[in-house]
């Protein structure tokens, strides 16, 4: 067994064909398959469609030192020798150092909100929110020569692998690094680019895995940080204007960027921009699950009435480059039912 991919509890299922479409292709070009599983993911999870939130949260699992670079037989790139036996298995994994559980929001649709759950989801609601019509910058990249072919205008450069020796840098240093190498290697960004962008900063944790169970015993280090810079407007997320930089303690190992300008609609495009409230967003979120299990030819059940986790961006409207905000609400059954802020 080279290695074995997943994710720390719940994959992203009506996302995983664009996971596996995308691990192939980064297969395909050369990189193992733990760096095909690590930049497949972080590109769904930065510019795919649908239920991908579960995406940030992958794990690998490879042998330890050159041999955690495995390749598939036949593929492009490096080989290595078949591990042995004594070599030691390490854990890669994303957003969860020390094996956090994450927080669920989760509540019932129907049911009466807690107070804290109704504060929570107004807090993130503005009365009003405009419609925005988004142009693609065309970015273009100065001196890598290992670019990831895309077809959606995704700039994608894989420079090498994550290592496993820890960083000495702290999570400010990595933003600053990641904002410096955006400067230096893609071409076209306009002065305050990111004026209105949100960031984060997440680190890449590796422990060597105690093959006896005992999980205390397993010392978890940084060895790298995904740097995630998000467009928005009014601070809501825009789908697939990111830039995701992943950086260690020898440079940037891969990165991809797709940008936008912003322009708010005017005129009769503007009509329709007063958000609904708290109540008619639970009815729309509501209908929505009973037409679901109307289709599925399922009973009602918690599963798919229950709430995850939920997220508010701005989402395009056809081939038009419109974006309208939409709040985005994954069930505990795993599927995404999203609402039209402004469908009033």
């Amino acid at each position: 067994m080279r290695a074995i991919c997943g994710y720390h509890e719940n994959a992203p299922s009506a996302a995983d064909l664009q996971v596996v479409d995308k691990f192939m292709d980064y297969a395909e070009s050369g990189e193992s398959v733990k760096s095909s599983w690590m930049q497949a993911n972080e590109y769904v999870y930065n510019y795919g469609t649908g239920a991908k939130s579960y995406c940030k949260n992958y794990i690998v699992l490879t042998h330890n030192n050159n041999s955690q670079y495995s390749r598939f037989p036949g593929f492009p790139g490096s080989t290595y020798s078949r591990p042995t036996t004594s070599t030691s298995i390490v854990r890669f994994s994303r957003a969860y150092p020390s094996g956090n559980d994450q927080e669920l929001t989760g509540y019932v649709i129907g049911d009466a909100l807690t107070d804290e759950q109704i504060t929570e989801l107004n807090n993130n609601l503005s009365n009003v929110l405009p419609t925005i019509r988004l142009n693609t910058v065309a970015l273009q990249v100065r001196t890598s020569d290992h670019l990831v072919d895309n077809d959606d205008g995704v700039i994608n450069i894989s420079n090498s692998e994550i290592g496993h020796t820890p960083v000495s840098m702290s999570e400010k240093e990595a933003a600053e690094t990641a904002l410096a190498y955006i400067a230096d290697e893609y071409i076209g960004l306009q002065d305050g680019a990111f004026e209105n962008s949100a960031m984060t900063v997440a680190p890449i944790v590796m422990a060597e895995v105690n093959l006896d169970g005992d999980a205390s015993q397993e010392v978890e280090s940084t060895v790298a940080y995904i740097v995630n810079i998000q467009n928005a407007c009014n601070g809501i997320p825009i789908d697939g204007s990111a830039f995701s930089i992943a950086v260690d303690e020898t440079g940037i190992p891969f990165s991809s960027g797709k940008w936008h300008s912003v322009q708010i609609e005017m005129g009769a495009a503007q009509m329709d921009t007063e958000v609904m409230s708290l109540t008619e967003i639970i009815d729309a979120l509501s209908e929505q699950a009973t037409c679901e299990e109307m289709q599925m030819n399922v009973a009602e059940g918690n599963a798919s009435r229950t709430v995850e986790s939920y997220y508010i961006h701005y989402v395009p409207m056809g081939n038009l480059g419109v974006y309208k905000p939409i709040c985005s609400f994954t069930m505990m059954d795993g599927k995404q039912l999203d609402v039209d802020l402004t469908a009033k």
